[in-house]
């Protein structure tokens, strides 16, 4: 009982986290002017991956293979080992003597698959020099993100086995923080006018900015 409060007080002490990012983001996002060549290319690739999802099919398999391969990966990290590794279309396990709340999370938050393609494009690059093609890969990178958080919503949508140790709105709100971060990343590289430092400052002053008002409200007279 008492680790169930715990856990409900927990839940409600993250809730300005969540409006802190999602301000943070929105303020940085407004002041963006102009795209750049690449953040188009980036931006369609995005818009290509939600067209298929909607209207063709969402390349489930895909989904479950990098999703089962970040859990393999951070195993591997954290000094686990991995006795079977299995994929299908429902879904897929990976059995390990190791378990804490990164191997469970990190496949909703560690856009594998885009990860992937940039590290092809880098290798292909450093042999045969193909950056008159650098917006293709540009493309696949936006293309593949737009999988990793469409899928990730997609699956959240139901309890997740992942989710249990934290709780689910505890993972949910994780998940959600981190994805915006990995974002801020990626556009502070595409966009000249979007500064991921200004954005992660912005973040941490609205959270603090938040809990002092609240607390100024509880306890200030």
């Amino acid at each position: 009982m008492a680790g169930k409060i715990v856990k409900n007080l927990i839940s409600v002490a993250f809730i300005p986290f969540i409006v802190a990012v999602t301000k943070a983001f929105y303020f940085e996002l407004t002041g963006v002017k102009a795209l750049t060549t690449m953040s188009r290319y980036f931006f369609c690739g995005v818009v290509a991956y939600v067209i298929m999802y909607i209207v063709f099919f969402k390349m489930d398999y895909l989904y479950v293979a990098g999703h089962e391969f970040v859990h393999a990966i951070f195993v591997w990290i954290f000094g686990g080992k991995i006795f079977s590794f299995k994929v299908s279309k429902k879904g897929g396990s990976v059995k390990t003597n190791k378990s804490n709340t990164f191997i469970e999370l990190a496949p909703y938050f560690v856009p594998i698959h885009a990860i992937l393609v940039l590290a092809l494009y880098l290798f292909v690059d450093a042999f045969w020099r193909i950056s008159s093609s650098e917006r293709y890969f540009i493309f696949l990178v936006g293309f593949a993100f737009s999988f990793h958080i469409v899928m990730t919503i997609d699956k959240t949508k139901i309890e997740q086995p992942d989710f249990l140790r934290l709780g689910y709105w505890n993972s949910l709100v994780l998940v959600y923080i981190i994805n915006f971060l990995v974002i801020g990343i990626l556009l502070g590289s595409l966009l000249p006018d979007f500064s991921f430092k200004n954005f992660s400052c912005s973040f941490i002053t609205i959270t603090k900015d938040i809990y002092v008002s609240i607390f100024n409200q509880l306890f200030v007279v």
